[in-house]
């Protein structure tokens, strides 16, 4: 009676597809014997992908201690395992889908487009302007070469610009260019939270619903009127999916801002005659205050947890199911009874009298309640999770307040102590990153700072996946 969300895959000659959702309650065990047949994954069919699930994946694949080429990345795909540290070197690479932006509109292209290793070598090698890698008139690559080609991934980010500006205000440029490329990486994470919170709170009440399926009949016959637990869980998915999505759409509004001005800072960086630095600030600064916005909406995230446990708890569920284990007499039940909940609970084997059938009848329920327990022990670590998306939407909005304190100082100053406010605010930061997506994201851009130097804020060899 235990239900896994398996992710499905198919072999064909000697590359294994993946199928459907790479989530945090996928099931990777199938995989591994069909595994070993194979030299090559495709990600092409994956149609969602989580964090801690591609994590999981990774840690499943390197068990097999050899090294698998990875096909048609999809862009979600691309850009959390790229700061996997080492990724790199455990896998070969053949190609990609890639997301295309018009530099005109700053808007995203409806259909990211597929490159093979080669081609998008090519492309940065012979048509790249600076950072901006095109592909046709007006349409360029979202992303720098080094976020793109992964023997790239440890060098720094970006390496140069080509407008005056920039080049009059190096560290600066520099500095601002890879904060907002990591600001947008953690906002693409922090959307990750919150989907696979949703998700996987969806599937846990779609599991404690087949579990409870069979028992209805047991439920009514003991208590006639009693409420439909199964139609409860609905009405509470029904309104989690919706507050979900609304709290989703709000982060991703975030998300599609700090993209859309860290591809304006980029477009300005690579103009050689560009020397308005007051626009690439403001383009900072519109970030920031995008990233502000989130205190509307920060106390909601917790507010979601807490209602959606106190629906959950409120319904009761595992104190109805020690009750019928405990109190209730099933040799009451007439023979008409017994067989319904015979055929409904799909017994192991049939029972010779109503004494053997309530001493199948109570294991039956005490393994229904044990899972059942598992389930609302899963849903507290999510209710957990949901909060430390807050703490981290909170992190990123200490960091914007931070900026703006910057940004707000005598121009004359800043250039004079820039290495000075850099170094302070680096250190600000790194107190702020929580989790190991932040971490990673961090190191990924910030290539030339040591995350572990002066860190106290885990105990030595705690992780934090979430």
């Amino acid at each position: 009676m235990s239900f896994e969300r398996d992710i499905k895959f198919r072999i064909k000659g000697s590359t294994l597809y993946l199928t459907g959702v790479i989530s945090e309650t996928s099931s990777f065990a199938s995989i591994l014997p069909k595994l070993k047949e194979c030299t090559h994954i495709n990600f092409s069919e994956v149609e969602q992908v989580s964090w801690i699930g591609l994590v999981r994946l990774d840690e499943t694949v390197v068990s097999m201690n050899k090294r698998f080429t990875l096909v048609c990345l999809t862009p979600a795909i691309h850009r959390m395992l790229r700061l996997l540290p080492g990724v790199q070197f455990r896998y070969d690479f053949e190609s990609f889908m890639l997301e295309i932006y018009n530099t005109q509109t700053l808007e995203q292209e409806p259909k990211p487009k597929e490159y093979s290793l080669g081609e998008l070598r090519e492309l940065c090698d012979n048509f790249s302007r600076g950072n901006l890698i095109h592909i046709e008139e007006n349409l360029v690559l979202d992303g720098i070469r080094s976020e793109l080609l992964p023997e790239e991934f440890l060098k720094p980010k970006p390496e140069s610009f080509k407008s005056l500006w920039c080049h009059a205000h190096k560290d600066e440029s520099l500095f601002w260019s890879r904060f907002m490329h990591f600001w947008v990486s953690a906002s693409e994470l922090s959307v990750d939270m919150m989907n696979s919170r949703i998700n996987d709170l969806d599937f846990i009440i779609i599991q404690m619903e087949k579990l409870l399926s069979p028992l209805q009949n047991i439920f009514e016959f003991s208590n006639p009127g009693e409420k439909n637990f199964q139609r409860d869980l609905d009405v509470i998915k029904e309104w989690l999916d919706e507050e979900g999505l609304t709290l989703k759409t709000k982060i991703e509004a975030i998300l599609e801002e700090c993209r859309k001005d860290n591809r304006r800072i980029k477009g300005f960086g690579d103009q050689e005659s560009f020397f308005d630095g007051r626009r690439i600030l403001g383009s900072i600064r519109s970030a920031c205050e995008s990233m502000l916005s989130s205190m509307n909406f920060l106390g909601d995230i917790e507010t979601l947890g807490q209602e959606f446990a106190e629906s959950l708890f409120d319904l009761n569920i595992p104190e109805r199911l020690k009750w019928l284990i405990k109190e209730y007499d099933v040799t009451k039940l007439n023979t008409k009874q017994i067989a319904i909940l015979q055929s409904t609970l799909d017994l192991p084997k049939k029972p010779k009298n109503k004494s053997e059938f309530a001493e199948i009848y109570t294991k039956y329920l005490q393994d229904a309640l044990n899972e059942l327990e598992e389930e609302i022990n899963s849903c507290i670590v999510l209710f957990q999770g949901l909060d430390l998306l807050r703490q981290v939407l909170e992190h990123r909005r200490k960091e914007a307040e931070e900026i703006l304190l910057i940004l707000d100082m005598d121009s004359k100053e800043k250039d004079q102590n820039w290495q000075q406010i850099e170094d302070d605010f680096i250190v600000k930061i790194k107190k702020l990153l929580v989790t190991d997506q932040e971490k990673y994201a961090f190191s990924f851009y910030f290539t030339h700072i040591d995350l572990e130097a002066n860190d106290d804020s885990r105990a030595p060899g705690e992780m934090l996946l979430f």
